[in-house]
């Protein structure tokens, strides 16, 4: 007996090792790769190589079992001095979320790219929302909207900034509750330091960075929803304010629609308590079978309502109003994103591995591997379950707008089910399979692999190192999702300040996906274009009218680019030829209506330009007409 348990935990042992080698190694391939299918692992790729090496290191050296144990032990014996007075405890936990508050607001998400913060912005600032809104069906996050007017209007700030705040005071709330959370479950002192290093190193958490976008408040409601949903199957009447705040959190978002069937589980266990004959509808079988059913509703809903299953012309806007992905699509091979396309099943693992705490993969590794020493009918693990696997199959099969690389924020909450329920397994792993020190390794693994999922935060705080990381979104967007990658990489183009080093970077980001273009190549035209915007910028007239060329042989309806080339023609002196294009470019864009007043405007330069140099006009009057043309058009 004695030699079959130490065999059983040499294997435990050596399962933890693997995972926690395999997940390194993960990290360590993808450091080298910033622009691979390996965007969600590689944030160590856009430091610096020294500050790369000793994170590596450190995260090495914290994951090594004979270390880990000693300060996670330290850990633990930190917290068995005299306990804290219920006062002092909320004070220090207050405390802690104020400080977190202010980290998060120091190093907030420097880039709008994720999401759609510039268009959220521009249609706050306008559009007036009141309470109606609140109940109108149209209106997908009312409340989220409302209560940010609302903070903008009070404290006398823009809407980023009243974004900005929410998204850090959450981020002290977050750190608050936890707290709380940790000292009310009922379990050993290596288990709860567990819990804290499960949910402090979830990737998903840079949502509470400062971020511009209307997901942080449902992310924190939805954390609301699973600690009442634990302290429910714990035994507390909780089940009014889960009811309470799943409606309240359709209003903030419709994602928390994803809840219904986890929340329709634990109504229903709630009442088998009392009338037993209920039980008998929450079998595996039972619930297997509503399961199936709602997929079939949901396949019949994907073919016949959102006839998302292909798309039917070859525009964009068609492609980014689809909320489902399609089975097939109009795209050539290599751009080819689909339900079943590897692309997409890469980017959908990458987006996990960036959210989800690693830690949390370890426990459901060992899940599996002990598949049998756990009851998976215990009700808690369904109700978590039933939220994961919902949340995964609309993460699956739902349409990011710009790659789910970039659409992280929107993909975020499926990270908080899986967490739920890897906490739930854990407890009984850590009371009936794992051995104390064994607890001490898995949980100085995930804390060093948590390091990594640090990096993200910092990465994304600092200018330089954010826009290099989207100049990699962008990169592998284009090779996977393709639409609209050219407008992630515009971006992160832009956010360097140095026009030189600007126009070099969009020059080599043209040839690194060249090879992997179709043809004509809408997103190649649009880098082209940006590209002779900066050169056009830089005074680089004749390598910006090559550009403008090349952009409109991949899209000659590019009017801005034609317009452009008038203006390269005008500063190179020739009025007449400057003259003739702008004259086509008016004919189609400002008849039968004005829509570029400017185009007409520069019409009437080339002809005073013109007239200037037939009546001999000085060369200095010339000139300044000229920059004024170029500064006013740059």
């Amino acid at each position: 007996m004695v030699q079959q348990n130490e065999k059983y935990h040499r294997i435990v042992d050596w399962i933890i090792v693997f995972s926690f080698g395999l997940y390194y190694t993960i990290y360590l391939i993808s450091s080298f790769f910033p622009d691979s299918f390996l965007w969600g692992v590689n944030h160590l790729a856009f430091v610096p190589s020294i500050t790369r090496i000793n994170l590596l290191l450190m995260s090495f050296l914290l994951g090594l079992p004979l270390i880990s144990k000693y300060y996670i032990g330290s850990i633990e014996n930190g917290g068995r001095h005299s306990p804290i007075s219920g006062r002092t405890f909320t004070l220090i936990s207050v405390l802690l979320g104020g400080i977190f508050t202010f980290i998060c607001y120091h190093y907030r998400i420097v880039t709008d790219m994720y999401g759609d913060s510039r268009s959220l912005i521009e249609y706050l600032s306008w559009k007036k929302l009141s309470i109606l809104d609140v109940i109108n069906p149209g209106n997908k996050e009312p409340l989220t909207q409302i209560f940010h007017q609302f903070v903008a209007y009070a404290f006398g700030v823009n809407i980023k900034s009243a974004y900005e705040i929410v998204s850090s005071v959450c981020g002290g709330i977050f750190l608050t509750l936890l707290i709380f959370f940790i000292r009310q479950v009922n379990g050993s002192k290596v288990w709860k330091i567990f819990i804290f290093v499960l949910f402090s190193t979830t990737g998903a958490n840079q949502i509470f960075f400062g971020h511009v976008e209307d997901y942080t408040l449902i992310y924190l409601t939805i954390i609301l929803f699973f600690i009442t949903g634990w302290m429910l199957f714990n035994g507390k009447k909780t089940l009014g304010v889960m009811v309470f705040i799943f409606i309240v959190g359709t209003r903030i978002h419709l994602e928390m629609l994803l809840l219904l069937p986890a929340l329709i589980f634990a109504i229903s266990h709630t009442v088998s308590i009392k009338y037993p004959k209920v039980a008998g509808w929450l079998m595996p079988k039972k619930i297997f079978a509503v399961m199936i059913s709602t997929l079939i509703c949901g396949t019949l809903a994907y073919f016949y309502y959102f006839k998302a299953y292909h798309y039917e012309g070859t525009g964009v806007d068609e492609i980014l109003s689809k909320i489902f992905l399609p089975i097939y699509d109009h795209l050539p091979e290599q751009h080819y994103y689909t339900l079943q396309s590897l692309s997409h099943f890469s980017d959908f693992i990458q987006e996990l591995l960036m959210t989800v705490s690693p830690v949390a993969f370890l426990i459901l590794c060992l899940s599996f591997i002990f598949f049998r020493r756990i009851n998976w009918r215990e009700p808690q693990i369904v109700f978590y379950a039933l939220a994961v696997f919902y949340f995964l199959l609309f993460n699956f099969t739902v349409n990011p707008s710009l790659s789910m690389s970039r659409d992280w924020d929107f993909l975020a909450s499926g990270a908080l089910p899986v967490l739920f329920l890897a906490l739930t397994l854990s407890k009984k792993i850590f009371a009936d399979i794992l051995s104390i020190p064994q607890q001490k390794k898995i949980i100085g693994a995930g804390l060093a692999l948590g390091i990594f999922s640090f990096t993200l935060f910092y990465v994304n705080s600092n200018p330089s190192t954010a826009s290099w990381r989207l100049e990699g979104i962008g990169k592998w967007a284009f090779k996977s999702y393709y639409s609209s990658s050219s407008y992630i990489l515009n971006v992160s183009a832009k956010m360097e300040e140095n026009l030189d080093k600007q126009i070099e970077r969009r020059k080599n980001v043209i040839i690194d996906l060249l090879p992997y273009s179709s043809k004509p190549d809408l997103e190649i035209g649009f880098l082209y274009h940006k590209f002779g915007v900066a050169l056009y910028a830089n005074r680089q007239f004749v390598e910006a009218a090559v550009s403008f060329n090349k952009s409109l042989e991949q899209d000659p309806k590019n009017a801005s680019a034609i317009k452009l080339l008038a203006l390269i023609t005008l500063q190179q002196k020739n009025f007449y030829e400057a003259e003739r294009i702008l004259i086509f470019y008016n004919r189609n864009i400002n008849q039968p209506v004005i829509k570029d007043k400017q185009g007409l405007e520069l019409i009437e330069y080339c002809k005073q330009l013109r007239n200037l140099v037939s009546s001999n006009g000085d060369s200095l009057t010339i000139q300044n007409k000229l920059e004024y043309v170029f500064q006013i058009t740059k």
